[in-house]
C-alpha cells in the first residue's frame, strides 16, 4: 500500500555524476518505477470498462488510486440507491450475453467500491431475472436444480446457452426458407402449365380430326319431284 497511499515517494529520476555533473538515470528510480507499474497494471486489470474510463491517462498507481477514492470512497446515499435500482432493473434486451454480464458486473463493482457489496447469490438472481422469455427454460432449470451454482459457472452456462439458441434459430430460419421455396416454385408451375396446355391442345386436335370428316362431307339432301320421283328438281319446275 505504500505506493498507492503516497508513503513511498519516488526517488529522483536522475543523479549527477561528479566530477562532470552529467545526469545519469537513477537505478533506484528504475526499481521503484518497475514496481509501481506492476501495481498499476494489477489495479487497471481489476476495473470494469466503465470504471476504467474514469482513470484513463493516469500513469502511476498513486494517481489511479486517488482518482478511484475520490469517485467512490464517500458515495452519497442517493448514488447507492441509484446503483441498486440499476441492478434491480437490469435486463439483457438486445445485447449480447457477454455485454449483458459485463453490465451487471459493472454495477456490482460500483456498489462494492461504495462499500455496499452484492453477494454472488443475489447477483445470480439479478442476472436470471434480467433474461428474456427465450431463456425461460434455462432459468427454470437453474432455479430448480438440486445444487447451488457459482457465478463463474453461470457465466459459462449462459454463454453456451446463447450459442445453442442462435444455432437453433438459424436452423429454423433455413428450414422455413426451404419450405417457402418448395411451396412456390415458378419454374415448376410454368412447366406444369405448359404440360397441361399441350395436353389440352392435343386433345382438341384429336377431337377435331375425329369429327372433321362428317361435318365437312355433310350436304343437305336435294328435294324429290313428287311426279317423277327424281331428285334435283321439284314439282314446281
Amino acid at each position: 500500500m505504500q505506493f498507492v497511499d503516497g508513503s513511498s515517494s519516488p526517488p529522483p529520476r536522475y543523479l549527477s555524476s561528479p566530477p562532470t555533473d552529467i545526469l545519469v538515470l537513477n537505478p533506484y528510480f528504475l526499481a521503484w518505477y518497475k514496481q509501481d507499474q506492476l501495481l498499476l497494471s494489477w489495479i487497471l486489470s481489476s476495473l470494469t470498462e466503465s470504471v476504467h474510463a474514469q482513470v484513463v491517462g493516469l500513469t502511476t498507481s498513486r494517481a489511479v488510486w486517488s482518482a478511484l477514492a475520490a469517485a467512490f470512497a464517500s458515495p452519497s446515499q442517493a448514488r447507492v440507491m441509484q446503483l441498486r435500482l440499476d441492478l434491480h432493473n437490469v435486463s439483457k434486451g438486445a445485447d449480447s450475453m457477454e455485454i449483458y454480464l459485463q453490465k451487471v458486473k459493472s454495477i456490482s463493482d460500483a456498489l462494492a467500491l461504495a462499500s455496499t457489496p452484492v453477494s454472488d447469490k443475489d447477483l445470480i438472481i439479478y442476472i436470471l431475472g434480467g433474461l428474456g422469455d427465450e431463456y425461460r427454460a434455462f432459468v427454470t432449470s437453474i432455479s430448480t436444480r438440486g445444487t447451488s451454482i457459482t457465478l463463474a459457472d453461470l457465466h459459462d452456462l449462459l454463454l453456451t446457452e446463447e450459442i445453442r439458441a442462435q444455432s437453433a434459430l438459424m436452423h429454423l430460419s433455413n428450414a422455413s426458407a426451404d419450405t417457402a421455396t418448395k411451396t412456390y416454385n415458378p419454374d415448376s408451375f410454368q412447366n406444369h402449365g405448359r404440360g397441361r396446355g399441350s395436353s389440352v391442345r392435343r386433345g382438341h386436335g384429336r377431337s377435331n380430326s375425329h369429327f372433321s370428316a362428317p361435318h365437312s362431307s355433310y350436304l343437305p339432301p336435294h328435294p324429290l319431284c313428287q311426279i317423277c320421283n327424281q331428285p334435283r328438281h321439284s314439282t314446281l319446275n
